[in-house]
């Protein structure tokens, strides 16, 4: 069996993997795919398709979260995949969230998003979901983005197959031996660079190396419900609860307050790390979610419970077309509890890239492009 040489081996065909494919394509590079399942059936299509750059910190972060969702509007032209730059809803119910809002709207580095507070009465006519009782007002961003990973994911593997992207799925990759990858059917592939994207797979290959750099494996709980006929999310939504989940609001002098209640008032939500938040899927149904287990809290069973919460948290501060639940699912992501992601190098050939958490559909054109530009 004769040996295909490549510039580039990528590890993973989630989206991390194919946007540093996108990169090493552009400046002309041989590049080979290699994916164990039919397609990518990872994190990468278990999200809500949010392009998220509010809740990325500030700084080399959210540059290259804003950076990403400029690839992806140009992606999205070559790979006709559907994408919106339908912008972001942050709704208040309690005054802490509102403070937590007026906050951050006013930091010096929260000024290159644009951000507009809203009352009541400006929040409800920019989406028909939000619940009007209690409502305070909400914090309103312009460039988040959104597409369906489930279309967006498939749609940039075939882009990048016909643009000269070598992609072998069902091909499980068994070991690296210097330049050279091996798969189990005995087929072999060699390049001078090897990047390893396994995400929460990372046992598979350099468990020690993926371990010693801190990696989390986080379970999530997602639902989507019955899409209303001709009705319109119009931006993300995310609540109050939300501000305690993104780092970009670690700042804000009124957060802690609002931890505070939360847990004395609700400590089955820190217990469940739920935050819920709406998106809208290319056929009209809204995605719901989440909730955050790590580690030796995840189970391989699903409990009926945190989807219970989930749902009665939404209830509280949106009002949805329809209650009926159509899909329930979980999904695996490895995260760093610190650094946006890891991108480092365990052999002469070979570096490993992974850790985005939640953000990888915000953050991985970017990251694949520097990644490809910058060797660790």
């Amino acid at each position: 069996m004769s040996t295909e040489e490549f510039d580039l081996i990528l590890v993973g065909g989630g989206i991390v993997g194919l946007a540093v494919a996108r990169a090493a394509l552009a400046d002309s590079a041989r590049v080979l795919v290699l994916e164990a399942d039919p397609m990518s059936q990872g994190a990468s299509i278990r999200n809500f398709g949010m392009l998220w750059p509010i809740g990325q910190p500030s700084g080399v972060t959210r540059a290259l979260a804003l950076r990403s969702c400029q690839l992806w509007q140009q992606i999205a032209t070559y790979a006709s995949i559907p994408l919106e730059q339908c912008g972001s809803l942050h709704l208040a119910h309690q005054d802490d969230e509102w403070r937590v809002l007026q906050e951050f709207a006013s930091l010096p580095d929260s000024a290159e998003l644009e951000l507009q507070l809203l009352g009541p009465q400006e929040t409800m006519l920019r989406t028909p979901c939000a619940n009007a009782e209690g409502l305070r007002g909400s914090l309103w961003s312009r460039w988040e983005c959104r597409v369906d990973p489930r279309v967006a994911v498939r749609q940039v593997a075939l882009w990048l197959q016909a643009q000269g992207v070598t992609i072998h799925f069902q091909t499980m990759v068994t070991g690296i031996e210097g330049n050279r990858v091996m798969a189990s059917d005995g087929r072999h592939w060699t390049a001078p660079r090897i990047i390893v994207c396994s995400g929460a797979q990372w046992m598979a290959l350099y468990p020690q190396h993926h371990r010693e750099a801190g990696l989390k494996r986080c379970k999530l709980h997602m639902l989507r419900s019955l899409a209303a006929e001709r009705f319109s999310l119009g931006p993300h939504l995310a609540s109050g609860l939300t501000l305690r989940h993104y780092s970009s609001f670690a700042s804000c002098p009124s957060l802690e307050s609002l931890k505070s209640r939360v847990q004395a008032l609700t400590p089955e939500l820190d217990q469940h790390g739920i935050h819920v938040m709406i998106s809208q899927a290319a056929n009209g149904h809204l995605v719901l979610g989440d909730s955050h287990h790590y580690d030796d809290q995840i189970s391989p069973f699903e409990d009926d419970l945190i989807d219970e919460l989930i749902l009665r948290e939404i209830h509280k501060v949106y009002r949805l077309p329809s209650h009926q639940i159509t899909q329930r699912w979980t999904g695996i992501y490895a995260k760093h509890p610190k650094h946006p992601w890891i991108h480092q190098r365990v052999t002469d050939q070979v570096e490993i890239l992974n850790g985005f958490g939640g953000s990888g559909m915000t953050l991985s054109m970017a990251a694949g492009e520097h990644a490809w530009q910058y060797k660790p």
